[in-house]
C-alpha cells in the first residue's frame, strides 16, 4: 500500500492506493470515497508483410462508492493483472485484463473487472476490444473504454480508457506508413476526426497542429517508468526516468513523444490512459504502448520485409484500489 501526497484528501488527510492484493485494517473509522477498477487488456500484435489490421485493448471497468471504512474491519483489494504483452514474428491476439475487487464484512464487494485483449484480423478490420464491466458501487459503476476496430488491412488502434465518472473513452486509429501511431483513450476529451498522411480521413487525438489542455483529475497519481517499458522501434531502450500525471495527454504529434536515430519510442500512458498503437515497416523489431493503471494497451504491426520482424503489442495497465478519505475518526 502506498501513501499518496503529504497534503491528499480534505484537511491533509492522506490518500491511498492498492496496486497488490492485501489487506488493511483503518486505526481509526474513514469516511472515504473508493474507486476499484480492473486491469486492462493488452493491445493485439505481429510481424508480417501480409495485410493484417490489429487493435489495442479495452480498459478496465470502475466501481465507485462513498464507504464507511470501520476500525478494525479487514477489507481486501484484490488486484487484477494487466493483460500480458502478445504477438512477436508471428500475429497473436492480445490478453485480458484481471478483474479487482474491493471488500469487507460490513461492505457490499465492489468489482472491476479486466477489459478485453485485442484482435487480430488477415486481409480485413480488427474487432474492437470491450472495456470490462463493474458492478457493486453505490455511487457509479462504469464500463471501461474499448478499442476502435481497426476498420482496414495495416491499420492499428490505441487501447481504451478508464471510465472515472462515464463510460471511458476509445482510442483513437492509424493506418499504413513508416513508424506511425495512434493515440490510445484518454480523459480530456475525444478524439479529433483529421487527414493523416496517406489522405484518407482517420480519427486521432494527436493529430498535426492539435493542443490540448487537459486537467489531471487526481494530481498525485502519476506514473515512474523507464527503459523497455516504452513502446519502441530498434533494440535500444531509453533508460531516463518518464512522470506521467494522470489525466494529462503525453503525446505530440502523430503520438511520438521521442525519436531519434532508428530508435522510435513513445512513452507509456499516464494512469487511467490507453497505450499508444504503433506500426512500422523499417525495424526488426517494434512495440505498441503499454498502459500503467487500468487502460487498454496499444496494438502493433511490424510489416518489415524481412522473417525476423517482430511486433509486440502493448502490456495492459494493472488494476487498482483507490481511497480518497473525507473525513476520519
Amino acid at each position: 500500500m502506498a501513501i499518496l501526497g503529504a497534503k491528499g484528501g480534505t484537511d491533509g488527510i492522506p490518500n491511498m492506493i492498492f496496486t497488490a492484493t492485501e489487506t488493511w485494517s483503518p486505526n481509526k473509522t474513514v469516511q472515504a470515497y473508493v474507486y476499484c477498477i480492473g486491469a486492462g487488456g493488452s493491445g493485439a500484435g505481429g510481424g508480417a508483410t501480409v495485410n493484417y489490421g490489429f487493435s489495442g485493448g479495452g480498459a478496465g471497468g470502475c466501481a465507485v462508492s462513498l464507504l464507511k471504512l470501520t476500525a478494525g474491519v479487514t477489507y481486501t483489494a484484490t488486484i487484477g493483472a494487466g493483460g500480458a504483452v502478445a504477438g512477436g514474428t508471428t500475429q497473436a491476439a492480445g490478453n485480458d485484463g484481471g478483474n479487482t475487487t474491493f471488500n469487507g464484512s460490513d461492505i457490499d464487494i465492489m468489482t472491476g473487472n479486466g477489459g478485453s485483449g485485442g484482435a487480430v484480423q488477415s486481409a480485413g478490420s480488427a474487432a474492437s476490444a470491450s472495456g470490462g464491466s463493474a458492478s457493486g458501487g453505490n455511487l457509479m459503476n462504469n464500463t471501461g473504454g474499448a478499442s476502435l476496430a481497426s476498420s482496414y488491412t495495416k491499420y492499428v488502434t490505441g487501447g481504451g480508457a478508464v471510465g472515472l465518472w462515464d463510460t471511458g473513452r476509445q482510442g483513437s486509429r492509424a493506418q499504413g506508413s513508416i513508424d506511425g501511431y495512434a493515440d490510445g483513450g484518454n480523459l480530456s476529451g475525444p478524439p479529433i476526426t483529421t487527414s493523416d498522411v496517406g489522405g484518407a480521413t482517420d480519427v486521432r487525438y494527436g493529430a498535426p497542429g492539435a493542443q490540448f489542455v487537459a486537467g489531471a483529475p487526481f494530481p498525485e497519481i502519476y506514473s515512474v517508468t523507464s527503459s523497455d517499458l516504452r513502446s519502441r522501434s530498434d533494440t535500444v531502450c531509453d533508460v531516463n526516468v518518464s512522470f506521467q500525471p494522470a489525466g494529462v495527454q503525453p503525446y505530440s504529434n502523430n503520438g511520438r513523444d521521442i525519436s531519434y536515430s532508428a530508435n522510435v519510442k513513445t512513452y507509456p500512458a499516464p494512469p487511467f490512459s490507453g497505450g499508444v498503437g504503433h506500426l512500422s515497416d523499417d525495424n526488426d523489431y517494434i512495440s505498441g504502448g503499454a498502459a500503467t493503471l487500468g487502460g487498454g494497451g496499444g496494438a502493433c504491426y511490424n510489416y518489415y520485409s524481412s522473417l525476423s520482424a517482430s511486433g509486440k503489442g502493448g502490456k495492459g495497465g494493472m488494476g487498482a484500489v483507490l481511497i480518497f478519505p473525507t473525513s476520519i475518526g
